[in-house]
């Protein structure tokens, strides 16, 4: 059990959505004023969008899954399986959680509970042993051999960043993290295609779980990455594919990494100084809209509106 244990502080709380300063807040940072209104604002939709609750279901039953598998395989499971329910004084069910997560979101509901009986029928020949479910390391900069001496020279050596993997498995001999990606395909009956492309190979999120990885447990144990598609709407399907990244990239991404930290202190030290940030505009549309978008087309006069209406404050 004890080789399995990180050699860097971690936790395994069940966590829902990002990691505590990972990949996507320090991607954010090239948004300022979405950065300042989910960051420093700390301002949360009241309702989420279906489709990224959809997503956040469909990671709980498979946490719970292979928080269950590693507990059947004689490892400890994460603390949280195995919690009380303030509300019945009982271990949380499964469902529990789910109407929890998901209230309001029956469809997504049904379709997260459909998925899950067809995973427990398909998976459970698969030779995956899990070790880690949901675990969050912690790095600090100086973790990183390429920017140690930079980033000490800047006095950014301490700056804490975090990695929240979605599972961690033994598969062959070596260490896998493993990244679940879902994917609403109704046209066919099983995903499409897999090409390996850029939004892969040169994706600073999955290369990033590859760096944490190693750092935690050595890179002579750790293979690599696997991205799991998952197919959310009937029939269901999902396939696995590991993940060759270029190691010149992977190098460099320690770089890109201290890039955003520095970035990020920078809009801090602006907002706390009372100066302007910079409104991301071009980025406001796209496949996924902006949550903040009717936030900041809002008039002086409106925007106390929209706040009230659409939006909380969340726990930072």
């Amino acid at each position: 059990m004890s080789s399995f244990l990180p050699s860097i502080p971690f936790s395994d709380d069940l966590g829902r959505g990002e990691s505590t300063r990972g990949i996507h807040r320090l991607m954010a940072v090239l948004y300022e004023l979405r950065y300042k209104l989910r960051y420093v604002d700390n301002l949360t939709l009241k309702v989420d969008k279906d489709y990224r609750m959809h997503g956040t279901l469909l990671h709980l039953v498979l946490a719970d899954y292979y928080a269950r598998k590693m507990e059947q395989n004689g490892l400890p499971p994460p603390p949280w399986l195995h919690a009380l329910n303030p509300a019945t004084g009982r271990e949380w069910s499964l469902d529990e959680r789910l109407m929890t997560v998901g209230v309001g979101f029956t469809e997504e509901i049904r379709a997260t509970r459909e998925f899950h009986n067809y995973y427990l029928h398909v998976a459970r020949d698969e030779d995956w042993q899990p070790i880690a479910v949901e675990r969050e390391l912690l790095l600090a900069l100086i973790d990183f051999p390429e920017i140690r001496e930079e980033a000490i020279a800047e006095g950014l050596g301490d700056e804490q960043v975090t990695c929240r993997g979605d599972l961690t498995v033994v598969r062959n001999g070596g260490l896998w993290a493993v990244d679940y990606k879902s994917m609403n395909y109704a046209k066919k009956d099983t995903l499409p295609p897999w090409r390996e492309g850029p939004e892969h190979t040169m994706s600073l999120q999955m290369l990033f779980q590859l760096r944490a990885l190693r750092a935690a447990y050595g890179a002579e144990r750790v293979k690599g990455v696997i991205i799991m598609r998952l197919k959310r709407n009937a029939p269901y399907h999902y396939d696995r594919h590991p993940i060759v990244f270029d190691e010149l990239l992977y190098r460099r991404s320690a770089f890109t990494i201290l890039g955003r930290v520095r970035q990020e202190r920078e809009i801090r030290a602006r907002v706390a100084a009372g100066k302007p940030i910079v409104p991301c505009l071009g980025e406001c549309r796209g496949n996924y809209t902006c949550d903040y978008i009717n936030l900041c087309q809002a008039s002086a006069a409106v925007m106390p509106l929209v706040l009230k209406a659409d939006f909380t404050k969340r726990t930072p």
